[in-house]
């Protein structure tokens, strides 16, 4: 799942995550966790942690949560909207 990117799905724009809306992740967590409860529970743990990373100091957050994005993608400002993502990282 790691490889497939599920644990970063949260992850805000500025680490070159997706930062899916809260509706798409757990569309995706629905998927996975049709085909196995489990794998959809652990999906959900798993994804949880990419909330905390837009609210932390940058500095703490890629410390404690340094594995789930390779690789590391250096800090941008934080877009207004959803919609600004693209530009910020682009």
């Amino acid at each position: 799942m790691k490889e497939a990117g599920v644990s970063a799905i949260a992850m805000p724009c500025i680490w070159g995550g997706p930062e899916l809306d809260p509706l798409t992740q757990i569309r995706v967590i629905e998927a996975l966790a049709m085909a196995d409860g489990s794998v959809g529970w652990c999906a959900m743990i798993g994804c949880d942690s990419g909330y905390a990373t837009g609210f932390l100091d940058q500095e703490v957050a890629r410390a404690t949560y340094n594995d789930l994005l390779a690789p590391p993608v250096p800090p941008r400002r934080r877009p207004e909207r959803y919609g600004e993502c693209q530009a910020a990282i682009g």
